[in-house]
């Protein structure tokens, strides 16, 4: 290391110095270091001068040379000076590309070639739910975050398009070279957990059924009595079928003296359902009501 002492501007004698390729020097009464790295000049202004300013340009000068030396020099700066740091971040935090950004884009550029309904049914669902999340959450860094902050609102399912088209707006960004990574590529929806179907036993039945027919749960404000439901839950009951194909049914589509008459669902994959000593029972019970 090699320290002297020269007049600055003011004719005031400071210390200077040099640590390898770095100088120390005073200029305009404050110390900075001076070096080149590649054939490029640098310079990195430390503080006022003063004992303080000098004992840190010091140490700043002998960092940059040894890193320079052994070849993890920064050419931003940003580790020799926390001012310089927080300029660059700025300047990148203005630069850089957000969600929200990407998704608009992606939409001036599909425009022309996306048909109106997906526009009107999966844009507009997208849309809104961007619209629905903090400001803070656009930044692609925080993917993991935006999808629980969705998850919050929205169901799995009304998610599953959303997030296809924010994949292939993020893609399309990342072909265009806009952005280095697609962190929403890797981002998975929590399964449905399907709930076991349940049946009711046949003390359950029994009981529903006897309900039915005593109106034991009926208001006397009611404008029917549940009994009037009694025969239409009693052959639901017996034949599985759903409750359209029961009402769509007529006198003609059963045969009660045909044991092996099926009912006529309506499902077309769904196999009929001959009619049983209980149904024609019940059948019976309504023809000649007790």
């Amino acid at each position: 290391m090699y320290i002297s002492t020269s007049k600055d501007n003011s004719g005031q004698m400071v210390k200077t110095g040099k640590y390898g390729k770095v100088k120390v020097e005073a200029f305009r009464n404050k110390y900075r270091l001076r070096f080149s790295y590649l054939k490029k000049r640098h310079s990195l202004t430390i503080g006022d001068i003063s004992d303080e300013s000098w004992k840190i340009a010091c140490a700043k000068a002998q960092e940059i040379n040894s890193d320079i030396l052994i070849g993890r020099f920064d050419e931003t700066l940003a580790k020799y000076s926390p001012e310089r740091a927080k300029a660059l971040e700025l300047i990148e935090q203005q630069n850089k590309v957000n969600l929200k950004q990407v998704w608009e884009n992606y939409k001036k550029l599909k425009d022309k070639i996306v048909q109106p309904s997906t526009k009107k049914h999966c844009w507009s669902q997208t849309d809104r739910c961007l619209a629905s999340l903090k400001e803070s959450l656009y930044d692609l860094d925080k993917a993991p975050q935006m999808l629980a902050a969705l998850l919050e609102n929205y169901a799995a399912g009304t998610l599953r398009p959303v997030l296809a088209d924010l994949n292939a707006a993020v893609n399309l960004a990342l072909q265009m070279k806009q952005i280095e990574d697609n962190p929403y590529q890797h981002l998975k929806l929590p399964k449905k957990i399907k709930k076991p179907i349940e049946c009711y036993d046949d003390n359950e039945i029994k009981a529903i059924l006897e309900a039915f027919y005593e109106d034991t749960y009926c208001s006397k404000f009611s404008s029917a009595k549940h009994s009037y439901y009694y025969y239409y839950i009693s052959t639901l009951v017996l034949t599985f079928a759903r409750p359209e194909e029961i009402i769509a049914l007529t006198w003609n589509d059963i045969k009660l003296h045909i044991s092996n008459r099926p009912l006529p669902l309506t499902h077309p994959t769904r196999l009929a359902i001959a009619l049983n000593k209980l149904c024609r029972f019940v059948f019976f019970s309504i023809i000649y009501p007790q």
